[in-house]
């Protein structure tokens, strides 16, 4: 589903109502989260993986910028809603952290699940020892962090569901 930033698709029918939960378990539209402004929404792996600890730092840091730009920043997994909670706890994150457990998000939106093989390329060695050197630790994907094989993603969705860059 990888777009150009020149590109934009109306995302609302296709992802507009699926329901997703805040940590405390209440359900709401996923649609609602742009209703009124742009949002950048980060779909991680699962609430235990080593690189989401590293890209929930680094998205921490802009979350400013994000806010002053008159946008919202969102990050969505694929667990439970508690597992969303301790995430967000444990990572000083200020900004909404949502679950999807049934992976529908996920699913329109077509995101990758590899191979558990693909998982161990080579080429994660690198940057799995520099979130390693940044203290982050990977945790045993179990259901109620996630799906360890589903990949991540960023979008950008404008007012009214606009795709403007995946």
């Amino acid at each position: 589903m990888a777009r150009t930033p020149l590109v934009p698709v109306h995302i609302e029918r296709r992802v507009g109502d699926l329901p997703v939960l805040r940590p405390d378990g209440e359900r709401m539209r996923l649609g609602d989260v742009w209703a009124t402004q742009p949002v950048v929404i980060a779909l991680l792996r699962h609430f235990g993986c080593i690189f989401c600890k590293d890209q929930a730092a680094a998205l921490r840091a802009i979350v400013p910028e994000v806010h002053a730009l008159g946008a919202e920043l969102v990050m969505l997994g694929s667990g439970a809603p508690q597992m969303a909670g301790f995430f967000a706890e444990d990572y000083a994150i200020e900004t909404p952290v949502l679950t999807d457990p049934t992976r529908a998000v996920y699913d329109a939106l077509e995101t990758r699940r590899p191979s558990r093989l693909a998982l161990a390329d080579p080429r994660m060695i690198l940057p799995g020892l520099r979130a390693v050197l940044h203290g982050r630790r990977q945790d045993r994907a179990t259901a109620d962090r996630g799906d360890e094989r589903q990949l991540g993603g960023v979008y950008i969705v404008q007012p009214g569901g606009v795709l403007a860059w995946a």
